[in-house]
């Protein structure tokens, strides 16, 4: 979750320091605040079953709701990783370097 903030941060260092005046975001708000959630909700997770013992089921139809967000995190992690690949990284000149 650091990386990309600190990286966002450095990126808009550098496009102030230099002669371009035109604004460029250096990552979209979606992918500065899913690593956010991502560490926040694994974080609590641990959290409160550390300290209250407590599992999905005891919570009922709420648990659902739970399973959902867990559920959802893998596949936008997914995305989030895909969406730093651009196409001009999977050129055949380019996948010789790997």
């Amino acid at each position: 979750a650091i990386i990309p903030y600190i990286l966002s941060h450095l990126h808009k260092k550098e496009l102030t320091q230099s002669e371009e005046t035109t604004k460029i975001k250096a990552l979209p708000l979606y992918l500065k605040i899913f690593p956010w959630y991502l560490l926040i909700f694994a974080m609590l997770s641990v959290t409160i079953h550390g300290a209250t013992g407590v599992y999905l089921k005891d919570f009922g139809d709420i648990g659902t709701v739970f399973k959902f967000f867990t559920a959802l995190t893998i596949p936008a992690a997914l995305y989030y990783v895909g969406a730093g690949i651009r196409l001009s990284d999977l050129k055949k000149d380019e996948m010789k370097k790997l």
